[in-house]
């Protein structure tokens, strides 16, 4: 057995990043959702302000700008809400809270999207997100996200891959990566 490290370190960008390889792992095999969402937070987080100090020109969800200025610290206080809720238990230690675990998908998004602003080349686990998300998810992109799927992937290729429940496109995307890699 090996022994763990008296100390690591590890910066900013390597902590979102272990924590969002994690949060996608976790959520193509369909495991606990607080955890997906916690972790897809907690990585988002990092990378939505290191990556604005480090120049990204992009909007992300925070400093969206779809929502009107005096409107955004309203709006930064509910996505903040539930990981913030999962987060600390000083506030309503008793309470319950509803949530849409389909948010984490977007942190998972907008965390890639944060790191590729800021010219991070993906990772295997943030580039088959965004893939899974290019094939199933076509109609939340833009047209600019629909070309960049249409023209990289065959159409009966697409067809194919759609009929892939997560975790098989997970696994072979995975897998097909490592292969092309070490050869």
């Amino acid at each position: 057995m090996s022994e763990q490290p008296i100390t690591e370190t590890v910066s900013k960008l390597d902590a979102a990043r272990r924590q969002l390889a994690t949060a996608i792992e976790l959520w193509f095999h369909d495991k606990d959702q607080v955890s997906i969402h916690a972790l897809s937070f907690a990585a988002y987080e990092i990378i939505h302000s290191v990556s604005g100090k480090k120049g990204r020109m992009q909007s992300l969800i925070f400093d969206s700008p779809i929502v009107k200025k005096e409107y955004r610290s309203q709006y930064s206080v509910f996505m903040k809400r539930t990981a913030c809720f999962f987060k600390h238990g000083e506030h309503d230690p008793d309470g319950t809270i509803e949530f849409r675990p389909v948010l984490s998908e977007f942190f998972i998004m907008f965390s890639i999207v944060g790191l590729e602003a800021i010219g991070i080349l993906l990772n295997e686990y943030e580039s088959t997100f965004m893939w899974w998300f290019l094939f199933n998810r076509p109609n939340m992109l833009t047209q600019k996200g629909r070309d960049k799927l249409f023209d990289s992937v065959p159409v009966n290729a697409i067809a194919e891959l759609r009929e892939l429940s997560k975790v098989e496109f997970f696994e072979i995307s995975l897998e097909s990566r490592r292969s092309f890699l070490n050869h």
